[in-house]
C-alpha cells in the first residue's frame, strides 16, 4: 500500500514540476516581450507579444499593449482587432472604450462612436467632454431628440458656454424649432458678433423663413469682417445663394467670382513652383478677368516673365489674351510670337533628347 501512495506522490510531484516549469516559461516569455518592448520598441516586441497572445488571449496587459502599439503604428486592422478584444475583456474600465472611441472618431464611424460614448458615460457620467462630443455625433447622425437631451445636460453643467449655445441651436433647427434656434443664435451673436458659424446659421434661418434680405446683411457682415484673411472665402457661397434668392443675380455672380479669385490666390500662394505652373496661372488670371481686373492680370503675368525669362509658352499666351482684353493688339501679337518661339524650342529640345537616346 505504501508503495502505491509513494508512486502517487511521485506522479503528483512530477506533474507539479511540469506545471511549474511551464508557468516559469510562460512568465519568462512574457517578461522577455515587455523587456524587448522597452528596449527596442513595439516593432521588435510585436512577434513575441502575438505569439504569447495566441496562447493566452485573456491577458489584459498584453492585449492593451498590442492595441496601443498598433495605434502608434497606424495599423488599422491590428488596432481594431485588439481594441475590440480589450473592450471585451474590460467592460467596466473606461480606458479601452475611450481609446476605441477616439479611433472610431478618426475613422468617421459615427454609429460605433456613439455606442462607445454612451458606454463611457455609463461608467463616468461626469465626463462632460465626451458627452459634448456625443451631442455633436448624435446631431450629425440626425438623432436630434437624443442630441437635445444630452445637450441640455451639458448646458446645465456649462450654462455660459457660447459654443454650446450654438450647438443647441443647430439641434433645434434639426428639430424644426426655429424660434428656439433663433433665440440661442441671437444670444451667441450678442456675446460674439463675429461668430462665423452663428452668422451663417442665423442667416439660414432667415432664408428658411423666406427672408433673404436680413440673411444678406448677416452674411455681408461675415464676408466683410476686417479680421478675416484676404484669401478667406468664409460665407461667400452662402451670400451668393441669399442674393440669388433675393432676385439679385448680378451681385450673386460677382460674389462667386470673388470667391473663385480668393481660392485661386490661396492656391497660388501655397504652391512652390507656381511660376512654371501654367494651369495655376490660368486659374488666377481667369478669376481676375471675371472681376474685370485686367490690369492686375497683366501686371501679374508680366512679373512672372520678369522673374522667369524662360517662362513657359502658356504664360505668354495668357499675357497675349490679357493684352487683347486691354485693347493692345501689338503687345498681344508680340507675346504670341514669344509663345511660339518657346514652344518650338521645347519641341526641338525634346527631339534632341530623343536622338541621344
Amino acid at each position: 500500500m505504501r508503495w502505491w501512495i509513494t508512486a502517487v506522490l511521485i506522479v503528483l510531484a512530477v506533474a507539479a514540476s511540469v506545471v511549474a516549469v511551464r508557468a516559469y516559461q510562460v512568465h519568462a516569455e512574457r517578461r522577455e516581450a515587455f523587456r524587448q518592448l522597452e528596449r527596442d520598441g513595439f516593432s521588435a516586441a510585436e512577434p513575441i507579444l502575438l505569439s504569447y497572445y495566441d496562447r493566452h488571449p485573456q491577458d489584459v496587459e498584453v492585449v492593451r499593449t498590442l492595441a496601443l502599439g498598433y495605434i502608434d503604428e497606424r495599423s488599422l486592422a491590428g488596432t481594431e482587432k485588439f481594441l475590440d478584444r480589450w473592450c471585451e475583456l474590460e467592460t467596466h474600465n473606461p480606458e479601452p472604450y475611450r481609446q476605441r472611441f477616439q479611433f472610431l472618431n478618426m475613422q468617421q464611424k459615427v454609429p460605433g462612436c456613439i455606442a462607445d460614448a454612451e458606454h463611457i458615460l455609463e461608467l463616468t457620467p461626469g465626463d462632460m467632454e465626451t458627452r459634448r462630443v456625443l451631442v455633436q455625433l448624435l446631431a450629425l447622425d440626425g438623432r436630434y431628440e437624443q442630441a437635445e437631451q444630452e445637450g441640455l445636460l451639458c448646458y446645465r453643467a456649462q450654462p455660459k458656454d457660447v459654443d454650446l449655445w450654438f450647438l443647441l441651436a443647430t439641434i433645434y433647427r434639426g428639430l424644426h424649432q426655429s424660434g428656439k434656434a433663433a433665440d440661442l443664435l441671437d444670444q451667441v451673436l450678442l456675446k460674439q458678433p463675429a461668430h462665423a458659424n452663428a452668422l451663417k446659421l442665423r442667416a439660414q434661418l432667415h432664408l428658411d423663413a423666406g427672408k433673404p434680405e436680413p440673411a444678406i446683411v448677416l452674411l455681408k457682415q461675415l464676408v466683410d469682417n476686417p479680421a478675416s484673411r484676404p484669401d478667406s472665402t468664409e460665407g461667400m457661397y452662402e451670400l451668393s445663394m441669399a442674393l440669388t434668392r433675393a432676385g439679385r443675380p448680378d451681385e450673386a455672380k460677382k460674389t462667386l467670382a470673388e470667391m473663385d479669385y480668393r481660392l485661386a490666390q490661396r492656391l497660388w500662394a501655397e504652391y512652390e513652383h507656381r511660376d512654371d505652373n501654367v494651369g495655376l496661372q490660368e486659374r488666377l488670371v481667369d478669376a481676375m478677368l471675371a472681376l474685370g481686373k485686367v490690369s492686375d492680370a497683366v501686371q501679374f503675368l508680366a512679373d512672372i516673365v520678369k522673374r522667369n525669362p524662360d517662362a513657359p509658352a502658356g504664360t505668354h499666351r495668357l499675357l497675349a489674351k490679357c493684352y487683347e482684353k486691354q485693347g493692345q493688339p501689338l503687345l498681344a501679337a508680340n507675346e504670341k510670337r514669344r509663345a511660339e518661339v518657346r514652344q518650338n524650342n521645347k519641341e526641338t529640345t525634346k527631339e534632341g533628347h530623343g536622338g541621344i537616346k
